[in-house]
Formats: structure tokens, C-alpha cells, sequence
């Protein structure tokens, strides 16, 4: 039976090498492929544009009802709506990420962040699409953002999702 074996393995030093290669390329690939770590993100839609933000960092997702609007609130902040029998502050995605200003009438889902076991503020949404795991390693650097935008996005997935810094939204405006 040993000798069957060795009859497979080449005898030139240049085959034996090649296939060296090969099994080192496949055991490096197969190590790529596993996920490592992973966050769960609710993904959501945001305008014409997807977005992902932690679970951990999530309180709730609820249809929004009444939202008071607060003129002369400094943006973000747009409005004000009753929350658990309290009042949370509503921010606009898109003035947070610096960019202009489209309108709230389809806006129907707010997202309720948690800062500790409080509600820090909610974010006005389009709708949600998907709750899912996510592999870190997928999250790429997002190319030629400014850098207020890119202070709170971590990156963005292949299948183009802007994946946001739930922590560093909370910090900038709780």
C-alpha cells in the first residue's frame, strides 16, 4: 500500500514545489473564507441608499406616529416624538452625514439608540430590510467621504451597505 502512495507523489523537485504552492494557496483561501468575527446588524433604507447599524446599540424599531417638529433645532435634531411615555429626539441621517436635506413625509420607522440603558435618540428611516449577521472582515474602507461623514461610518459592504458607527453616532449627539 506504501508503495502505491509514493507512486503519487511527483519525482521533479519543480512538481513536488508547485504542489507545495497549491496546498499553501488553498489552506490560506479556506482561512479568508472563515468570517471570524461578526456583528448582527438591522439593515435598513435610508433614501436611495442602505444602511447597517449594531443591534447591541438598538433599543427598538418602531413605526413612527406623531413627530413634533422643533424649528430651529440645530441640526440634526428635527423633531421631538412621544417614546415609552417619555419624549425622544429624532435626527435626520442625512444632515448627520452631511448631507442635504430631503424631506421627512417618507420617513415612517424611527430606530431608538441606546446610550447605556437609556434612549440617546431616534433616527428617522424609510423602512427596515434585513436583520443579519455580518462579517467584519467584509466592512471596507469607505473611499472619498468627508471626513465628518466618514467619523461615523466604519465602512461599507460589498453589496453596498453603509455600514455606520452606532457608537460614534451616540457620542457625537446624545
Amino acid at each position: 500500500m506504501s508503495a502505491s502512495w509514493r507512486s503519487l507523489m511527483p519525482e521533479d523537485e519543480r512538481e513536488r514545489a508547485l504542489l507545495e504552492m497549491r496546498a499553501a494557496h488553498l489552506a490560506r483561501r479556506q482561512q479568508q473564507e472563515d468570517p471570524g468575527e461578526t456583528i448582527e446588524v438591522a439593515v435598513f433604507r435610508f433614501g436611495r441608499e442602505r444602511y447597517a447599524i449594531e443591534l447591541a446599540c438598538l433599543l427598538q424599531i418602531f413605526a413612527l406616529r406623531d413627530l413634533a417638529l422643533l424649528p430651529g433645532a440645530r441640526p440634526p435634531v428635527i423633531g421631538l416624538t412621544p417614546w415609552r411615555g417619555d419624549l425622544l429626539r429624532v435626527l435626520d441621517l442625512g444632515s448627520a452625514l452631511g448631507r442635504p436635506h430631503e424631506g421627512i413625509a417618507d420617513r415612517k420607522r424611527v430606530l431608538a439608540l441606546a446610550s447605556g440603558e437609556q434612549a440617546a435618540f431616534g433616527i428617522l428611516i424609510d423602512a427596515i430590510d434585513d436583520v443579519r449577521e455580518l462579517p467584519v472582515a467584509e466592512i471596507r474602507p469607505l473611499p472619498g467621504r468627508d471626513q465628518d461623514a466618514a467619523a461615523l461610518l466604519r465602512g461599507v459592504t460589498s453589496d453596498a451597505v453603509l455600514v455606520l458607527d452606532a457608537q460614534a453616532l451616540i457620542d457625537a449627539y446624545r
